[in-house]
């Protein structure tokens, strides 16, 4: 029971931060062993002298992203993913989402899925290279499902959202997550 427990709080901590919600925030700067070691772009690309002009767009987090994020969290369990999550970033602030994606994941002899699947809504801000979203309505559902059993939850809204955006091009919005351990895990938003 506890493994369950374990599996689907971490399922639900990842939703708020796939969602644009959560319990994290970007510290200035501070590295830690998941930032990678390679140079940093340049925050914007030529073509976008305005970060919010370049983020003004729909993006696409791949599973695979959401997957690096839980993969940080550990405990010893091995994740894959299917799907996405769709972020709408318009003129003037408003943000909405929809996800639409599953994550597989097993520990030990104990394996199961865990769904999400619904929209959320809320709005967005910058401040300087800090991306803040913040969630006013969601209808995300995590479903997950463990031997046979299965757990519905809503994500809720949670708190607001703050990353470092790293780079920003047309093709796509790179940022540093910071999870409530303090591990930084870097993802990659295309263009969509």
């Amino acid at each position: 029971m506890y493994l369950r427990q374990s599996l689907i709080a971490a399922a639900t901590t990842m939703a708020l931060v796939a969602c644009g919600g959560g319990d994290s925030t970007a510290p200035a700067d501070t590295p830690t062993a998941t930032t990678p070691a390679t140079s940093t772009p340049s925050p914007l690309a030529p073509d976008f002298p305005n970060l919010n002009a370049c983020i003004t767009n729909n993006w696409i987090m791949g599973a695979e992203q959401v997957v690096k994020g839980l993969e940080a969290v550990g405990g010893g369990v091995n994740f894959t993913g299917t799907g996405s999550q769709t972020s709408v970033f318009s003129a003037g602030g408003r943000y909405s989402g929809t996800s639409a994606f599953t994550v597989n994941f097993t520990r030990g002899g104990t394996s199961g899925t865990s769904q999400y699947t619904g929209p959320a809504s809320g709005t967005w801000s910058v401040d300087g290279d800090r991306l803040t979203i913040t969630r006013t309505s969601s209808s995300v559902i995590v479903t997950t499902t463990i031997g046979g059993v299965s757990t519905s939850v809503g994500s809720g809204v949670g708190s607001p959202s703050t990353v470092k955006v790293i780079s920003c091009t047309p093709a796509t919005l790179t940022y540093d997550q910071t999870l409530s351990s303090g591990t930084v895990v870097r993802i990659v938003l295309v263009a969509g």
